[in-house]
């Protein structure tokens, strides 16, 4: 066990747009483009990435973590937003 290979966390990656197409929601807004742009750089670069991105026009915030280590769930969710 150790780091997820740059295929690792493509595949990863896939999880959460085919979950975000399920929910239809897309790249129309911005909160996902900036989720995109974050699921490019952790799959190009595999580094360890923090989200938490204000999604305004669901009233959420897109939270969770890009993990690298194989030993770690990568999670991301959308939470009631605090503002």
């Amino acid at each position: 066990m150790g780091e997820r290979t740059e295929e690792e966390r493509k595949a990863e990656v896939r999880k959460i747009i085919m979950k975000l197409s399920e929910l239809k929601i897309g790249i129309e807004y911005e909160a996902i483009k900036e989720l995109y742009g974050l699921m490019s750089t952790y799959t190009k670069e595999g580094k360890r990435i923090r989200v938490n991105i204000p999604f305004p026009e669901f009233g959420r915030d897109i939270v969770g973590c890009l993990e690298t280590d194989q030993r770690k769930e990568v999670k991301i969710m959308m939470t009631k937003s605090s503002k």
